[in-house]
């Protein structure tokens, strides 16, 4: 297996062989953009008591080297409900490849976290639960 780069998209790439025949075919799978947001919280359960403060991180990564450092472009946060309606938008600029922002809740449910920023970088996506303060 190999990987190549070409249009800033990832391909991995599989030779298979039939052991019958020895014709050789050469498999290819896009495993997405060179360049992605990475996202994550620091806490797994935010307890919704509008206080606790949960912060949500994106990251810019490079598929191959890992945190792109030199990216200091804008990340822009949406806070959505799980049938897509937006509560929260912000821009954040990215200073070492990173943007956060904190968030506080007094509603319990779950939340998508969607980051993308104005370039060819895949966006990234994950989802926040707030719960009952003393399941958190």
């Amino acid at each position: 297996m190999s990987i190549e780069i070409i249009d800033n998209t990832v391909w991995e790439v599989s030779v298979i062989t039939n052991n019958n025949t020895g014709n050789t075919i050469e498999q290819r799978i896009n495993r997405g953009p060179i360049l992605y947001l990475k996202l994550y919280t620091n806490l797994e359960k935010i307890p919704a008591d509008d206080k606790t403060k949960a912060t949500i991180c994106a990251e810019v990564h490079h598929y191959v080297n890992g945190l792109k450092k030199d990216f200091n472009g804008n990340i822009t946060f949406s806070f959505l409900d799980l049938e897509g309606e937006e509560y929260i938008r912000e821009t954040i600029p990215a200073s070492g490849g990173r943007a956060s922002f904190d968030v506080t809740s007094a509603v319990k449910g779950s939340f998508i976290v969607e980051a993308c920023t104005d370039g060819s970088i895949g966006s990234g996506r994950m989802e926040v639960i707030f719960v009952e303060p003393e399941e958190a």
